[in-house]
């Protein structure tokens, strides 16, 4: 774990970094310290700082901020993760999306906007369901364009002898790799 926080680490101070050079370039001027808070954090150096910064980092960390504003940026955060595993299912199959990518843009910089209120984020989280719908068309058509449309088909019901994969339907292109392995 410590290793994909030091990873994460890093790929934020690449972005913000980019970010930085690059309104700099098209501005001709500093961008200063206008980013959030959450943009300048870096990872500390071993295990236990992380664990104790951990304790002030979150939306739960706030014990002023407002239970409505921290209730509906829970929803927002969650609702961008599984986005997330959506659009990575579809970038893994070459489909990805300006507009889904721009909402993950909007979602994360809102999970640290003091000035949004409940109705700004109660709207944001409606956009997001927009955007979330959108996602969810381009991994079907992904999918679809790869694997065809699914079709009801009868399996055998039973125990056998041997090895088994237990399969669900999330990733088709996952069972793709491990047949496709298997077969090898």
């Amino acid at each position: 774990m410590k290793s994909l926080i030091r990873k994460s680490g890093k790929i934020k101070s690449s972005i913000r970094a980019k970010f930085l050079a690059a309104y700099k370039q098209k501005t001709g001027e500093e961008f200063g310290d206008k980013l959030p808070k959450a943009a300048y954090w870096e990872v500390p150096g071993t295990l236990d700082e992380m664990i104790a910064e951990a304790e002030f980092l979150g939306i739960l960390a706030d014990p002023e901020i407002d239970p409505d504003i921290r209730s509906l940026r829970e929803i927002l955060l969650y609702g961008l993760k599984g986005m997330a595993a959506y659009a990575d299912h579809a970038s893994v199959m070459g489909s990805t999306d300006e507009e889904v990518t721009g909402f993950f843009h909007k979602g994360l910089s809102a999970l640290t906007d003091n000035s949004l209120s409940a109705g700004d984020l109660f709207n944001l989280i409606m956009a997001f369901g927009k955007s979330n719908l959108k996602c969810m068309e381009i991994l079907d058509k992904a999918h679809t364009t790869r694997f065809g449309s699914p079709v009801p088909t009868k399996v055998p019901l039973g125990v056998k002898k041997g090895p088994a994969i237990v399969v669900s339907g999330h990733g088709p292109s996952g069972l793709e790799q491990l047949l496709e392995t298997d077969r090898r």
